[in-house]
């Protein structure tokens, strides 16, 4: 297992970073899982971060109960922010702190999982782990949505690798992440019993965005 990071050292600064270095897509991807999950009866944001997706789901999604996981107290108590500021409920939100490497969803309970922009934080066999205990918490028909960088092909590729290494080497520095390499997720969902749904690309391919199920759509 890899070393743990620590993103409560850049909780406070994370949303001018991300402002910097992706110019508003990672947002747009995000708006793509809040429209996926939006009529889930009790979705589950894992690896939320600072409240954007959960914020983007509420403005979908007015009511009902929706729990958010994530390792770092930093950007839990920015995504409670977040929350408020949409004039959500407080009892619609259950905010969880965990590290997803190890906790895993109670099996039923949440009928859609979205993991935005956290399975980059995973090597192979995590993903592997990850995907096996989400996709084992999800019911028959269930779905699993996340977005992520992605290294497009032709002339795209080059600028999207320097990119993700930048982020990479960044984020090793200032939270300490162990992970330098870009995983697909997709095998690891694929042998969770997932399949593919629906796929999207942003940004000329630098984005994915990706909707899977349980017992349903296509490999």
């Amino acid at each position: 297992m890899s070393r743990p990071p620590d993103f409560d050292r850049v909780a406070a600064v994370y949303p001018v970073l991300e402002t910097a270095l992706a110019f508003g897509w990672m947002q747009r991807a995000r708006r793509v899982l809040a429209a996926w999950i939006e009529d889930s009866r009790h979705p589950l944001l894992a690896g939320e971060g600072p409240g954007r997706l959960l914020a983007a789901l509420k403005r979908r999604r007015p009511v009902g109960p929706v729990t958010v996981v994530d390792a770092s107290g930093g950007m839990l108590r920015r995504a409670r922010r977040a929350w408020e500021r949409e004039g959500g409920d407080a009892d619609d939100v259950r905010f969880v702190h965990a590290d997803l490497r190890v906790w895993s969803p109670p099996a039923g309970v949440h009928d859609a999982v979205a993991l935005p922009f956290v399975l980059d934080c995973f090597t192979g066999p995590e993903l592997r782990d990850v995907a096996a205990r989400f996709a084992r918490g999800l019911p028959e028909g269930g779905c699993l949505v996340w977005a992520d960088f992605n290294v497009p092909g032709g002339w795209r590729a080059f600028p999207a690798r320097a990119l993700i290494r930048l982020l990479y080497a960044f984020f090793g520095v200032a939270t300490g992440l162990g992970v330098r390499r870009l995983e697909d997720p997709s095998p690891a969902l694929a042998a969770a019993g997932l399949r593919r749904h629906q796929a999207r690309f942003l940004a000329g391919g630098l984005l994915r965005v990706e909707r899977w199920e349980r017992g349903t759509g296509r490999p």
